[in-house]
């Protein structure tokens, strides 16, 4: 068994992990979160209604913040042990760090 202990407190901040540009919340924009992510909350609540718990300070938005974050944490994390497996680590490395450097 694995398992893997990561600072979730982001949420706190607002934060949340794209792996594209971050898109900014828009009050009236009722699109998905990140229209790419398969995580509950991208899927389930839209941009306007996680800034509107953002602004009322609802607990539910850190809750989705938070499992938002968790989401990509772990494919993050799966990515790397994929790569581990297949014997690329260096190279998946050096791709990452360019795609950080970048962004």
């Amino acid at each position: 068994v694995r398992a893997c202990v990561c600072d979730v407190s982001f949420y706190k901040q607002a934060f949340l992990f794209f792996p594209l540009p971050l898109l900014f919340l828009i009050r009236l924009d009722t699109s998905p979160i990140s229209p790419t992510c398969g995580c509950y909350a991208c899927k389930t609540y839209s941009r306007a209604y996680l800034h509107h718990l953002l602004n009322t300070h609802e607990m539910l938005a850190q809750v989705l913040l938070q499992l938002h974050n968790i989401y990509h944490f772990q494919a993050f994390f799966q990515e790397i042990r994929r790569a581990i497996s297949e014997s690329r680590f260096t190279e998946y490395r050096e791709q990452f760090e360019r795609a950080f450097d970048a962004a």
